[in-house]
């Protein structure tokens, strides 16, 4: 993770990165990645949780010392596991991955709201929408998202797993970032 910390270091101010993951190294780069935005660079922003439900995000995030205070979180998982969406200040719960024009709605309000400078968006898995959608229609949706960063000022992080069916969408990513970095 030295060779990330040092990727990281050298981002310029409203990057968009790309972040290419086997699955094997997803959690301790997800948790990497999160500790150097909130607790080292003191950002806040949005997670999108597409791949655990906020429950558990926001457990393991604390569970690693990974400041919460300042991350607007939108779940995308818990109303679709049939599980109770406790409201909470800030957290959005829509109704599942598969609803792509609901999550867009949540991450305009997010982007429209949000005063703050030094702000960032984190979608914790490109690859599991995947599983929800077809690879078009997620790639359409990565760049909406991605021109929405752009025009808000927002930095961004997309992490996608490097499996065999993620291949296309791996390589469209460079295509809507400004850098993509395989782990």
């Amino acid at each position: 993770m030295k060779n990330l910390e040092k990727e990281l270091e050298s981002l310029p101010e409203n990057f968009i990165l790309g972040i290419v993951i086997h699955s094997d190294k997803y959690e301790e780069a997800n948790m990497h990645l999160l500790r150097f935005l909130v607790n080292r660079k003191n950002a806040s922003g949005s997670y999108v949780a597409v791949s655990k439900p906020f429950s558990h995000t926001i457990s393991l995030l604390k569970s690693n010392d990974i400041k919460t205070d300042n991350i607007h979180f939108i779940d995308c998982l818990t109303k679709s596991l049939g599980s109770k969406a406790t409201k909470t200040k800030n957290c959005v719960f829509i109704e599942s991955p598969a609803h792509l024009t609901e999550l867009g709605i949540a991450l305009h309000d997010y982007f429209t709201s949000s005063g703050e400078k030094n702000r960032f968006l984190y979608i914790d898995s490109i690859s599991s929408l995947l599983i929800h959608n077809n690879i078009d229609t997620v790639l359409k949706f990565v760049h909406y998202v991605t021109g929405k960063m752009r025009v808000f000022g927002f930095n961004g992080m997309l992490l996608s797993l490097h499996e065999e069916k993620d291949k296309k969408l791996v390589s469209h990513l460079s295509q809507f970032c400004d850098k993509v970095i395989h782990l």
